[in-house]
């Protein structure tokens, strides 16, 4: 594990979720949590991009460089527990995808629990997509859909929405420590609680409990990992080896390759959970944006 990681184990665990929500999420915990939210982008990324906030069906969001959407567009889902964010890590990581690829960004910052449980995020996110798509700002085979964390299962769940008839399908995924699972009982987390400082299994298990609001956990549209995958776009998973969802991912890759479905799966050893959007502080997650980048390059059509 590098120097930087090492430093930057510290620093991401203050700055996101602490060691997770160490009690269940009420409105008081909820506020806590977003201490360090970033609902605008951060200079470092206004300087460099031209930004334009919105609202799209009623929705917030932001676009980065949105004059380069021939290129194709990206929409980003962020990661939060879906109780949080999105973060200033989220806006430079997508920036940097934006710069690779050449294509326009667009930060989706949909409702979040408790306030709002599911299915408020998932509405949000169809309703930008589908009204982007009426007003021929997505085309076929040219976006590309992109999340992370509970971002990460919020962007499957809403391509299932997607490839049953909702609307205009995405031609690839990109995906980073996603959490697909949220009936996962906590005990059956605690064999890698010791190797991620970002996440505990009680912390995953509160924001589970906030965000389902009673639905049932194992509803493939809050937990993709009981879905079927069949007709999914390719899709690229970057994960740690001490992400705490790691057995997650190794499942829904399974599944995929049974299914038939394109994935490709980079495990980086010793990262925890989160580390891909940590672009401005670690070399490994500069590589792995520079990754998903590339595999965005080959499916995606201008």
């Amino acid at each position: 594990m590098s120097v930087q990681m090492l430093a930057a184990r510290a620093a991401l665990r203050l700055r996101r979720l602490g060691a997770g929500p160490a009690r269940p999420v009420d409105l008081e915990r909820a506020a806590e949590l977003r201490r360090e939210d970033a609902h605008e982008p951060p200079r470092s990324v206004s300087r460099a991009h031209h930004c334009t906030a919105t609202t799209i069906g009623g929705v917030p969001a932001t676009w980065i460089d949105q004059a380069h959407q021939q290129a194709g567009v990206l929409v980003l889902l962020h990661g939060g527990a879906h109780v949080a964010g999105p973060f200033p890590d989220h806006w430079e990581h997508l920036a940097r995808l934006c710069r690779a690829t050449g294509a326009a960004g667009l930060l989706v910052d949909h409702r979040r629990a408790p306030e709002h449980p599911y299915p408020a995020a998932l509405q949000d996110v169809l309703t930008v997509v589908d009204r982007l798509e009426r007003e021929r700002l997505l085309r076929d085979g040219a976006w590309g859909l992109v999340g992370d964390s509970a971002g990460g299962g919020l962007a499957v769940a809403t391509a299932m929405r997607l490839r049953d008839g909702a609307g205009l399908p995405p031609a690839a995924l990109v995906l980073s420590a996603p959490w697909l699972d949220l009936s996962a009982d906590p005990t059956s987390l605690r064999s890698r609680a010791r190797h991620d400082v970002l996440l505990t299994p009680e912390g995953v298990g509160h924001a589970a409990t906030a965000y389902l609001g009673g639905h049932p956990a194992t509803d493939p549209l809050v937990s993709p990992l009981h879905g079927d995958p069949h007709g999914l776009p390719p899709m690229a998973v970057h994960v740690g080896t001490r992400d705490l969802l790691l057995d997650q991912t190794r499942q829904w890759e399974r599944r995929c390759r049974e299914a038939g479905v394109a994935i490709t799966v980079r495990e980086q050893p010793g990262a925890i959970h989160g580390y891909v959007t940590g672009v401005a502080l670690l070399p490994e997650a500069r590589r792995a944006a520079d990754e998903q980048a590339e595999f965005l390059r080959e499916h995606l059509r201008a």
